[in-house]
């Protein structure tokens, strides 16, 4: 379980009511046919998920964290109108899902993945996969432009009499890797309510390493952008990849 306490915080910080905006659904819209099935791997708590099925896409919302799977049913309680084009599953990489998608999205779960894992999740993909669709990909790389970050006050809400808090940090830790730690406040006045800490351990990709992957898995990389604005990648300044993989030719 990797959200370790902190589910709870995630849609308050993130802007969930506002999904027409949310850049990488924009994407998606621009790449698959309205109505298209889409398997979202990692799904955490909905919110790309909720933004394309409020679209009409067809959408499968795979997330094995108990966690981030309790707040997206709780979100999917309150919008009966999701319920004929949203299906949530509580399952991890490797369950068989029994049928194909005309797009497979993993985006920010490449990078938590080990070695083992990394290459499971694209042999997953491109057995959901369709014929002519299309699997998304997105990872940090490394780059010069990313810089270890201080503790900070990343966002701040208040609800009634009761203020939360969402602080940030990142840092470089050995063997190319890094650290990123959330940090959740909760306060009554000056009253401490609660305090919660996850620390993220992770490590940037490549270009050579996804299509090495890709290629493994039997996909290849069609396109690749630095962003979800589909910004140009460039390779060792942009700060992400964003790959779009189709299947490799017979």
């Amino acid at each position: 379980m990797y959200s370790q306490g902190v589910a709870q915080y995630y849609d308050l910080f993130a802007d969930a009511a506002e999904p027409g905006s949310l850049p990488e659904a924009t994407f998606v819209r621009a790449l698959l046919p309205h109505g298209s099935s889409v398997l979202d791997i990692g799904a955490g708590t909905g919110t790309l998920a909720f933004a394309l099925a409020a679209d009409g896409y067809k959408v499968t919302a795979l997330e094995p964290d108990v966690e981030m799977y309790a707040a997206l049913l709780v979100r999917l309680a309150g919008r009966a109108d999701l319920r004929q084009q949203l299906t949530p599953l509580p399952k991890p990489l490797g369950f068989d899902l029994g049928e194909r998608f005309d797009a497979c999205l993993a985006l920010a779960v490449l990078h938590l993945l080990d070695a083992p894992a990394r290459a499971k999740m694209f042999q997953y993909a491109a057995a959901h996969l369709r014929d002519g669709g299309r699997c998304v990909v997105e990872v940090p790389v490394e780059s010069p432009l990313r810089e270890e970050l201080a503790h900070q006050l990343k966002a701040e809400r208040t609800i009634g009499a009761t203020r939360f808090q969402h602080y940030y940090s990142m840092r470089r830790t050995p063997g190319g890797r890094w650290c990123t730690t959330w940090e959740f406040l909760a306060w009554r006045h000056q009253e401490s309510l609660d305090r919660r800490t996850r620390e993220f351990d992770w490590k940037p990709s490549s270009l050579d390493e996804l299509t090495t992957l890709a290629t493994q898995a039997g996909l290849r990389v069609d396109e690749t952008f630095g962003g979800f604005d589909r910004s140009a990648y460039v390779e060792g300044q942009s700060r992400i990849l964003l790959a779009v993989l189709g299947r490799a030719h017979r």
